[in-house]
């Protein structure tokens, strides 16, 4: 058996798991600024360390439906 370290996120509701070798780091974004005519699963851009990073919406990526999250009544 091997042992892999995993990093799980939740996408639409969903919970996935990806290999932590394959994530090089998690950040929490700021702005992200529209790009006209992008195609729909991209966010827009943001600021990571003085470069641009492209924001994807995994939701929209994998073909999914948008999770109605609970509110706080």
């Amino acid at each position: 058996m091997t042992n892999q370290l995993l990093v799980i996120v939740q996408i639409a509701g969903r919970r996935c798991a990806l290999s932590a070798l394959d994530v090089k780091s998690v950040i929490e974004i700021g702005t992200v600024t529209p790009i006209p005519r992008a195609p729909a699963h991209i966010a827009g851009i943001t600021a990571l360390r003085s470069q641009a990073l492209t924001v994807i919406d995994c939701r929209l990526a994998l073909g999914l439906v948008q999770h109605a999250w609970p509110t706080d009544a």
